[in-house]
């Protein structure tokens, strides 16, 4: 070998073997197409002043997206699968880059080899670039720049572009904060701790931001979440943003839709609130008129509570699913809603101050009468928040029962009166109720069917009626005008009730096809608050057979009638009580 091709031959130290050259051939390829389009995108961001990223971005991407179709022409495959997938980062959604990408790699060809030094020069151009775009402000297309730059190549200045990520990232949140763009300026500062999961100023700041966003997004739709994200929001840093005005605005609306529920010692609370942190005319005009209100409660609401007894026993457990039932309590005088669970050993308060519990058909809400003096009428409460909401806000009305579909919840008006009448309203409480029917006792089928206890137009043909809700017509099942405790079995067959017609009141179900009556009690004393169970074979009941109101359960027949728990020595509205029984 003579001197002069000796001088010609690569050594170790000056290059890199030669499969180091074939393993960067595609990424070299793709990094000098690159380059070209790059200086447009620059080019382009600074047209646009980058006052829209986002359209600008979709702008990008389809520069890509045509400057790949020019490679894909020129039999340039591996510049037009770079083109392809820079365009599918800027817009995820572009389906003809998609589409094409996948066109262009069944089909690739081999390329040339490129030398090292034409691969460093193209990552120190496309680097460059990248560089062009942070300075210009588009943390959106640097910070994708820099993406791909480390996706090409990890071992590529490393520290550089890893500081540049997160700061494209922390100024682009930054930037998106200062435009009120919560979401993006959150998702942003995500991006930015998954570069840096150490950055502790940065992390603080999304923390702040998603507690005010969670506030900002419930103001008027949830008042009681708005205040919690506000409150806490508050605790942590008082002079973020505008979290005090907020935080008060959310303890006024609180205020507010307590008073609309007629919740007027809730209400008075939250104007307390509002009025520590800003005491105006306004705020204390609220307070004095929830003030008042809640003032005004009944004796018994302002005396103390006495200690309640031990909770009675379970004689018997419940077959399955969950019984809700009212239970009077002698020394407060009033009722509440208990829960009692297959297996459990003792009854648990649900609602206090409430009682004739009905649940929804999903079995997510309950509409209840609520005897709290402060706060009368018929409410709804979410099962799993515990959110609630008035229907109505009239003593006049009690004995609530749900449509079909759940929308809708309906209650009786004067049930103790000759003018007694049934009236519906929205289950949200967005709306007045509207009348149904006339009748003082009634309860909505799965079908559809509307079962009532009243008479006809002349007065002179009572009992219980069905109404066809879908199809129209009405016919009479029975004729005698106490039977009332409606309770429809779960496939619509049968209606349970009570009636007081064969000397005293006991239990009777009534099938609507052929109006074949069923007396399923037999005893001296008062049975009553019929409901099924779901799936139809037995049916709860209470009963005072032994001197004291008792929660009784049998199958649907009257048979196998057994104890399930002593309930109170007292219950003033046993006839117009219900239960409600969840699988």
């Amino acid at each position: 070998m003579d001197d002069a091709s000796a001088n010609t031959q690569p050594t170790h130290e000056a290059h890199p073997p030669r499969h180091w050259f074939r393993s960067r051939a595609g990424i070299a390829l793709i990094v000098l197409g690159l380059l070209v389009i790059l200086g447009a995108v620059t080019a382009l961001a600074v047209y646009q002043g980058l006052q829209d990223r986002a359209t600008l971005a979709r702008r990008n991407a389809e520069a890509h997206y045509e400057a790949g179709l020019a490679h894909m022409r020129a039999g340039e495959t591996d510049l037009a699968i770079a083109e392809f997938e820079l365009a599918l980062r800027l817009a995820p959604d572009y389906s003809e880059a998609r589409a094409q990408l996948a066109e262009v790699q069944r089909t690739r060809a081999a390329v040339g080899t490129p030398t090292s030094e034409v691969y460093q020069a193209a990552l120190d151009g496309l680097f460059a670039q990248a560089v062009d775009l942070y300075n210009q402000g588009d943390w959106t297309g640097a910070a994708a720049a820099f993406e791909h730059i480390a996706t090409l190549d990890p071992a590529y200045r490393p520290k550089d572009i890893q500081q540049y990520r997160f700061d494209c990232y922390r100024l682009q949140g930054e930037a998106m904060e200062a435009e009120n763009r919560l979401e993006e300026a959150i998702r942003a500062y995500d991006q930015a701790l998954r570069v840096r999961p150490s950055a502790a100023d940065i992390a603080r700041k999304r923390e702040l931001l998603a507690l005010y966003s969670a506030g900002a997004g419930a103001a008027g739709a949830d008042w009681g979440r708005c205040v919690e994200a506000f409150r806490q929001l508050y605790a942590v840093d008082p002079t973020f943003r505008d979290v005090a005005q907020r935080l008060y605005e959310a303890y006024v609306g609180h205020g507010d839709a307590y008073m609309g529920w007629g919740l007027w010692c809730q209400a008075q609370e939250a104007y307390e609130a509002a009025k520590a942190m800003d005491d105006n005319p306004t705020i204390r005009a609220r307070l004095n008129d929830a003030s008042q209100r809640c003032a005004g409660l009944a004796e018994a609401a302002l005396t103390p509570v006495p200690t309640r007894p031990a909770e009675p026993p379970i004689l018997s457990e419940l077959p399955f699913g969950r019984l809700l039932f009212g239970r009077y309590d002698d020394a407060r005088k009033t009722y509440d809603i208990m829960r009692l669970d297959a297996g459990a050993d003792q009854a648990q308060v649900l609602v206090r101050n409430a009682n004739q519990p009905a649940t929804s058909p999903d079995g997510q809400r309950l509409a209840y009468h609520s005897t709290d003096k402060a706060a009368p009428g018929i409410f709804v409460m979410d099962l799993q928040s515990g959110k609630r909401w008035a229907i109505s806000t009239s003593a006049r009305d009690s004995r609530p029962f749900w449509s079909p579909d759940g929308s809708q919840v309906a209650f009786v008006r004067d049930a103790n009166s000759p003018t007694a009448a049934i009236l519906t309203a929205p289950a949200d409480g967005s709306g007045k109720p509207e009348p149904l029917a006339n009748g003082w006792s009634a309860a909505w089928s799965s079908t559809n069917h509307l079962a009532l206890t009243g008479c006809d137009e002349t007065q002179a043909e009572c009992g219980i009626f069905v109404e066809d809700l879908s199809r129209g017509g009405r016919i009479r099942l029975t004729a005698d005008k106490n039977d009332i405790g409606l309770a429809w079995s779960p496939d619509g067959s049968h209606v349970a009730y009570v009636s007081s017609h064969d000397g005293n009141w006991e239990i009777y179900t009534v099938r609507i096809e052929g109006g074949f009556v069923r007396r399923c009690t037999v005893n001296a004393a008062d049975d009553a608050m019929p409901t099924w169970s779901p799936d139809g074979r037995q049916i709860a009941f209470v009963s005072n057979r032994d001197g004291v109101w008792t929660l009784y359960v049998m199958l649907a027949d009257g048979s196998e009638q057994r104890k399930i728990m002593d309930l109170s020595m007292s219950n003033p509205d046993w006839i117009g009580g219900q239960m409600a029984w969840l699988p």
